[in-house]
């Protein structure tokens, strides 16, 4: 899996205080959820995106025959993708190690995708978009890296 860069995203504020100029400098890495924890986890994972401005619906639960966690769909900005919690990053990894570089072949499973997948990892979440809708691609990847797999 390639290593991942978070984007780093900086404000300033100036306050003034009795005269005296305070300068604070807050920076927000945009794989940091909204209580200021990285992307871990399921509900980091909704934190973040909702801290980027989106709009998100959590959906039914998920399953797919190729991954080892049940899943929850999500309609972020109006697309839909579906999130996977395992209990460890390791299980996480072992999972997504099983998918093929351009996403047509799970394990053993060759699934007949409606549009060209997206799978994103980042600590014990894998993600998995069927799309090509640019701004959704563009967020789950600043949310959570770079796709390790699909189209």
């Amino acid at each position: 899996m390639k290593a991942r860069k978070p984007l780093l995203l900086a404000t300033l504020s100036l306050a003034i205080l009795g005269g005296a100029a305070i300068v604070v400098i807050a920076s927000l890495s945009s794989s940091t959820a909204a209580h200021g924890t990285a992307v871990q986890d399921y509900v980091s994972l909704v934190d973040a995106l909702r801290a980027s401005g989106s709009s998100v619906e959590p959906g039914g639960a998920i399953e797919q025959p190729f991954f080892a966690a049940n899943g929850t769909g999500l309609k972020v900005n109006g697309q839909e993708v579906q999130a996977f919690e395992y209990p460890t990053e390791t299980a996480a990894d072992r999972d997504a190690n099983t998918v093929s570089d351009d996403g047509g072949t799970v394990g053993t499973t060759k699934p007949l995708w409606t549009a060209a997948p997206h799978f994103y990892q980042k600590g014990k979440v894998i993600a998995l978009y069927i799309g090509d809708d640019a701004q959704t691609l563009e967020l789950l990847s600043t949310t959570l890296g770079p796709q390790f797999a699909g189209k």
